[in-house]
């Protein structure tokens, strides 16, 4: 890989990682705070929202996940293909 490409691959992985913490982090705080609001007086009412609230999470990013990765190899293949067709031309 050229270094202008590792270059830039550094940067848009640092990009989403960023980006994911940014979101993620706040969403986390402000969650929890909510659902201390609603259940603070049952404990067990509050562990059984958090459980949801982290499944909710963890379905939501899996799923954010699947399609940046699905976009990425796409993308990819499609750079690969043409790829392949200029050098059967040139060749």
């Amino acid at each position: 890989m050229k270094r202008l490409d590792k270059r830039m691959a550094l940067q848009t992985a640092l990009l989403a990682a960023v980006g994911y913490a940014l979101v993620a982090l706040p969403w986390i705080l402000v969650s929890d705070h909510l659902l201390l609001l609603l259940a603070s007086d049952d404990a067990g009412r509050l562990a059984r929202l958090q459980h949801l609230k982290g499944a909710f999470f963890v379905a939501v990013t899996s799923l954010l996940l699947f399609l940046l990765v699905r976009h990425i190899l796409v993308r990819e293949a499609k750079v690969t293909r043409k790829a392949r067709r200029l050098t059967k031309l040139i060749g």
